[in-house]
């Protein structure tokens, strides 16, 4: 098991993205704090239990190559998300060179690719540092009120938790590396990720303050910068490995031009007109930007799962849940139903299938 323990580590913090590090202030924010226990309980056991749901080394290999190119374009979708939201967080603070500290950050993981396991060791320990550095200045966790649509959370957050990992390379690597993936994945997600959410739970009231409301003191986050700054240059990194490993990527700078590209028209128009409000919805260009990129981990990316190998079958439930699921999640309050419809889409999905998917998780 000691052997083991650096992929652990390892799988806390690849899995300590933008989402759990920014997500819950938005939940706290729209649903109330209730809404951080379905968030946890979910995304933790959906996380631990694809160490679980494997029964051979050879069923996680084959289910990788069936899914296609479906995760090295999860893998490529989510790198790009922690520069969009790292250049966000930057936009917000008035400091563009934040940007530049994670893209270095990147490099570095990324040089130290073949020893990343033991890097997160490292990585994990500077965090928890940085928590007790925090700590010093005073947390406080958000109140556990409720706004009436919370449950509309609930199906889609298990959606969303429950069948993303699957597409993870940064899991399948953790699981065929580990000689005991049970206990790899129920110590990485059980333990160490849980004490990294609690650092974000902690952090969420002053850190939305900042985001939502301008009155957060910068200076006195400086630890909760750097906690996410380092989180999403290590996730980025693990993922860039990810991709340029696959068998068709052609090195590191072919594998990631798509995402050089993205960034290139996303990064300004995002830093520039982050604060501006998007007609209509009266939502903030930054968090509609940020949103987006949530629905692909929502909804896209299990529906993928779930309808593996009925690709119009996926398309028809993924076109008709979108504008549903987009509505409820950008408005919120009374619209929030939309969610609740876009699941009863995705069952009605489910149950009019013939027969299940071979590989699909569960």
């Amino acid at each position: 098991m000691l052997r083991d323990l650096p992929w652990s580590f390892y799988l806390a913090s690849s899995w300590l993205w933008c989402i759990g590090a920014f997500f819950p202030l938005i939940l706290a924010r729209d649903y109330g704090g209730i809404a951080l226990l379905p968030f946890t309980l979910l995304n933790v056991l959906g996380a631990a239990w694809f160490g679980f749901h494997f029964r051979k080394k050879h069923s996680d290999a084959r289910f990788r190559q069936r899914q296609g190119g479906a995760p090295r374009l999860f893998s490529q979708v989510t790198i790009l998300y922690q520069i969009a939201f790292v250049v966000w967080l930057s936009a917000v603070l008035g400091q563009p060179w934040l940007i530049v500290v994670m893209l270095g950050l990147v490099l570095g993981f990324y040089s130290a690719k073949r020893a990343l396991h033991w890097v997160s060791i490292g990585v994990f320990a500077v965090s928890i540092g940085l928590f007790w550095l925090q700590a010093r200045s005073g947390l406080r966790l958000p109140a556990l009120d409720a706004q009436d649509s919370w449950p509309q959370l609930i199906l889609p957050l298990a959606l969303g938790f429950l069948l993303s990992p699957y597409l993870d390379l940064t899991f399948h690597r953790a699981y065929g590396a580990s000689r005991n993936p049970r206990f790899t994945f129920a110590l990485g997600f059980g333990v160490l990720f849980l004490a990294l959410l609690l650092f974000v739970f902690a952090y969420a009231e002053t850190l939305a303050g900042l985001f939502f409301a301008g009155e957060a003191n910068a200076a006195l986050l400086a630890p909760v910068i750097g906690f996410i700054l380092l989180q999403t240059a290590f996730t980025a990194a693990a993922h860039a490995r990810e991709v340029a490993a696959a068998p068709t990527a052609g090195g590191l700078v072919r594998a990631v031009w798509p995402i050089a590209a993205a960034f290139l028209l996303l990064g300004p128009a995002l830093y520039f007109w982050q604060g501006a409000a998007v007609p209509v919805i009266d939502v903030s260009v930054g968090e509609v930007v940020y949103k987006g990129f949530l629905l692909m981990y929502g909804l896209v990316f299990p529906l993928r799962v779930l309808f593996l190998d009925q690709p119009r079958r996926f398309w028809a439930v993924l076109g008709l849940a979108t504008p549903l699921y987009s509505l409820g999640f950008l408005l919120g309050g009374p619209w929030s139903l939309g969610l609740g419809a876009a699941m009863l889409v995705v069952l009605a999905g489910l149950m009019a299938r013939r027969t299940l998917p071979e590989a699909a998780p569960g």
